[in-house]
């Protein structure tokens, strides 16, 4: 922010399919764009809002790909290190991984339509709701138990033979995965993502018949059944992921090469700097599965969880995410109701977004009043 003022940012969303409708009460991006633009650039026009479109994510940043813009309506100046969002979620997101920094520069020379950049894409996510995902590789065991379940053919269940899951794999293959000592047999694991990645339609039509899905595998998948394709391999890769549920304030870290989907919720993202989406399951987007199978991480583990630095003070609660990235942190500030906030300490290159309540006058941010029936909060993503 020049001259180390507050200047109002005016941020552009994208309306994927996945995401919550306008008129959805729990869809965050709405309300968000609603306040941010409509009380301040455009209160005569307020028909313009669709309630009817599927608001998705909230971009606040400079990434060339949605740039914010300032009150004059001119890109911002500084060139910042980190992409703010907040997404709305109503239906299962692509499941995807991100490359590191040096396999970003060879996916974006070798395919700029694809990679628009050539940055990693490290990534925190902040619950903003109840919120479910799937996070990274199950443990081996879980694994196991998830491709040997019992299997539903003709309406009769049937015990003591291998599914076609793993006849598909290969039964060689999967008895060197099932039987090894090691409980991090990353490669051999990356050998059966590989296969399953190049799997004709046919067979995966075969597997996907043979279970009872999606709720063996994850149950908040159901509700979303008929809004994505049938046939989904995405539904194989649950079957070997964490599903991950969470609550308002609860956050993890997507390092690079961790697989991942979202399924439902709203939630604050703070990442570096890039667009960057390697995709293989629910989604009508592009998949690259010669980069999936080179990129994806096979760490079998729970999910990276991030626990706030608490810091209570008279006046306000304050909660800091912060991970080993030194593009990103991220700060939610939560004044008293009816408490004057002291002022507290910003970086410079931060955004501010008020999540609850009126919020002071951003261009002079030196005490803020709430009214006794709300609370102010604030989330700043600092460099």
């Amino acid at each position: 922010m020049e001259d180390q003022n507050f200047q109002r940012l005016f941020c552009g969303i994208q309306t994927y399919d996945w995401g919550m409708k306008g008129e959805d009460p729990l869809c965050q991006v709405f309300q968000i764009y609603e306040k941010a633009h409509f009380q301040y650039r455009y209160k005569d026009n307020r028909n313009m809002l669709k309630k009817s479109d599927n608001y998705a994510e909230i971009w606040m940043g400079t990434h060339p790909n949605l740039p914010s813009q300032n009150d004059q309506g001119k890109p911002m100046t500084e060139k910042l290190k980190f992409l703010f969002k907040v997404l709305s979620i109503a239906q299962p997101l692509s499941i995807q991984i991100h490359p590191n920094k040096a396999q970003a520069q060879v996916l974006h020379k070798s395919q700029p339509k694809l990679y628009p950049d050539s940055n990693h894409k490290p990534e925190m996510a902040i619950a903003l709701s109840h919120f479910e995902a799937l996070i990274g590789l199950a443990p081996k065991d879980e694994i196991i138990k998830n491709f040997q379940r019992q299997f539903f053919i003709n309406q009769e269940f049937f015990f003591g033979r291998n599914p076609k899951i793993i006849y598909y794999i290969g039964e060689g293959q999967w008895n060197s995965f099932k039987n090894s000592g090691d409980p991090d047999d990353k490669e051999t694991l990356k050998r059966i993502i590989g296969t399953i990645l190049n799997w004709p339609d046919q067979i995966l039509l075969e597997v996907l018949e043979q279970y009872n899905w999606p709720v063996k595998c994850c149950p908040s998948l159901l509700e979303a059944y008929g809004n994505i394709k049938d046939m989904d391999l995405g539904y194989i890769f649950a079957l070997i992921m964490n599903h991950v549920t969470l609550k308002p304030g609860d956050a993890f870290l997507i390092n690079p090469g961790q697989i991942h989907a979202y399924l439902y919720g709203n939630i604050i993202e703070v990442m570096a700097n890039s667009d960057n989406v390697i995709r293989c399951g629910f989604t009508k987007k592009p998949r690259d599965t010669k980069a999936m199978i080179e990129i994806i991480e096979t760490n079998m583990s729970d999910f990276n969880k991030v626990d706030p630095i608490i810091v209570r003070k008279k006046g306000y609660l304050q909660k800091q995410y912060v991970t080993n990235y030194e593009e990103f942190l991220c700060i939610s500030h939560q004044v008293d109701r009816g408490v004057k906030s002291d002022i507290f300490p910003i970086m410079k290159n931060a955004i501010i977004i008020c999540l609850l309540g009126q919020g002071p006058n951003i261009s002079y941010l030196k005490r803020g009043m709430c009214n006794d029936n709300e609370r102010n909060e604030f989330v700043n993503r600092i460099v």
